[in-house]
Order: structure tokens, then C-alpha cells, then sequence
């Protein structure tokens, strides 16, 4: 049996089978149902489709559910097309660029904490990019904590830092 594929529109496509006994045999075939079929598939199915798609074998330890998805994206994308170049355009830049800094446990710049641990008073003042204490930056409240104490503690409880839900530490 020979099998060829015309495409016909975005959401059909047109498969023609030629068989010794009947002759030519014409189906239609949507994106939904190749969706579906793709979804019925099994691993080792999976893997094939996804040689056929991509044109390489699929990634060693790939789960079934994510071959599914990226052989479902990729059926689409053929259909479709891809992404717009400027949407690719934006998210490179966006991956180019630095992140803004959060501020640091949601405290203002230039705030005292202040905590009495075992007779000595400690003050730390939040400054960009975390919190200084004797002239050194810890990156968060917990570090900074354990740094004072030798043991891990939650930094906004230690510091008796209030969340900005009522009532919780």
C-alpha cells in the first residue's frame, strides 16, 4: 500500500491510499485527530514519532508525557507555523537581560533589625542585594541567622519580621 499526503487546508489534511483491490482511497485527516493519535501512543511509538518529527532520537530519560507534548507542539508547529520572529526577538532579550533585583525580604532599604541572641545585640540593616551585619552582606534573613546562631533558622522568624498578611510570622 502506498501512502501520500496532500496538504489541503490548516486543520485537514488529505491522505490518499492506493490498494491492488479497491483502487484510490481518499480520508481526511485533522490536526485533532493526529493530536489524538499522538496521545494514544505508547513509549516506544512515542520515541518513533518523535525520530520522525524532529529527525533525531528523542532525549535519553524523557518521560512519555513530555514526548507527548513536545510531538504534539511539533505536529502544530508544522501545521501552524512557529513562533513570530518578534516574539522570539522578546524573549531573547528578556533572557538577555538582568533581572531586578527583589528587594530583600520585602523590607525597605536602610532598615535596622534588631535581635538579642545569647547577650549580645545584634543590628543588621537591609541594604541592596541583602543584609549587612559587622560590615558583611548576607544574601537572605536565614543565612544571616545562622551566621548568628551556627544553626539553620527561618530569617523572619528569628528577626520577628511580620508578613504582610496579618497575624503571621
Amino acid at each position: 500500500m502506498e501512502l501520500h499526503r496532500l496538504n489541503l487546508c490548516s486543520s485537514c489534511r488529505v491522505v490518499s491510499r492506493r490498494n491492488a483491490s479497491d483502487g484510490l482511497t481518499m480520508e481526511t485527516e485533522t490536526i485533532d485527530q493526529r493530536i489524538a493519535e499522538i496521545e494514544a501512543m505508547s513509549l516506544a511509538e512515542l520515541k518513533a514519532k518523535w525520530l520522525e518529527l524532529y529527525g533525531t532520537t528523542s532525549p535519553k530519560g524523557m518521560s512519555s508525557k513530555l514526548l507527548r507534548r513536545a510531538c504534539i507542539y511539533q505536529v502544530q508547529v508544522n501545521e501552524y507555523g512557529g513562533l513570530k520572529p518578534e516574539t522570539i526577538a522578546a524573549l531573547k532579550a528578556a533572557l538577555e537581560s538582568p533581572a531586578p533585583k527583589p528587594k530583600p525580604a520585602g523590607l525597605a532599604i536602610g532598615t535596622r533589625l534588631i535581635r538579642d541572641w545569647h547577650g549580645r545585640t545584634y543590628v543588621a540593616e537591609v541594604v541592596e542585594g541583602g543584609f549587612e551585619l559587622d560590615g558583611k552582606t548576607y544574601g537572605s534573613l536565614s543565612a544571616l541567622a545562622r551566621h548568628i546562631t551556627g544553626t539553620r533558622w527561618n530569617g523572619r522568624r528569628f528577626f520577628g519580621v511580620k508578613s504582610s498578611k496579618a497575624g503571621t510570622p
